[in-house]
């Protein structure tokens, strides 16, 4: 029986770099209202704030990837999201570079959201919107599915070339198709 299950990959080095910004940040702030005499109510919300963006963030991080019937769900901790009427999955071969962000987190555990890509820039020739779920947004480790209303998706499963291949070997959707790259990444 082929894979169906496929474990996202490791938090790339600038997602562990931006975890461990974030945690000096805190740590900063943390240190500052306690050494300015800040109130009780102060340091309660500051601790407080600070929990809920790292509980967010967390429950929110890609897991797994699942071929389903229907498409490709992502499986998140506390919640998934069935991606449907999946036309194209190809592994990227060049970095992910985001414009700007729309709505998303970036860099706590993940890259989650929806964002905009430059236009002829090293997403798609093309640019335009994207809807993100990374562990890993460097080269080779991205896989991008294409939907039949136009959506784009990015992804980075743990293995993307076996990612790629069970998605072909599935043969899922009538008109799927995949590509993986002809040199080694």
């Amino acid at each position: 029986m082929a894979q169906t299950e496929f474990y996202s990959h490791e938090p790339s080095r600038s997602i562990k770099t931006t975890m461990r910004v974030v945690l000096l940040l805190f740590l900063g702030i943390l240190s500052a209202t306690v050494l300015t005499d800040a109130t009780v109510e102060r340091f309660v919300w500051v601790v407080t704030l600070f929990i809920l963006i790292i509980t967010i963030a967390y429950l929110f991080r890609p897991k797994k990837y699942i071929l389903v019937p229907n498409g490709i769900r992502v499986g998140m901790t506390l919640v998934s999201r069935t991606i449907a009427n999946v036309v194209s999955v190809e592994i990227m071969e060049k970095d992910v570079n985001f414009k700007y962000r729309i709505f998303g987190i970036v860099g706590i555990f993940s890259i989650v959201g929806r964002y905009a890509t430059a236009a002829g820039g090293r997403v798609t020739a093309a640019g335009g919107r994207v809807t993100a779920y990374l562990t890993d947004e460097t080269q080779g480790h991205v896989v991008e599915i294409r939907t039949t209303e136009g959506e784009r998706v990015l992804i980075s499963p743990r293995d993307p070339v076996a990612f790629v291949a069970a998605w072909v070997a599935r043969g899922v959707a009538e008109g799927a198709h995949g590509t993986i790259p002809s040199r080694p990444t």
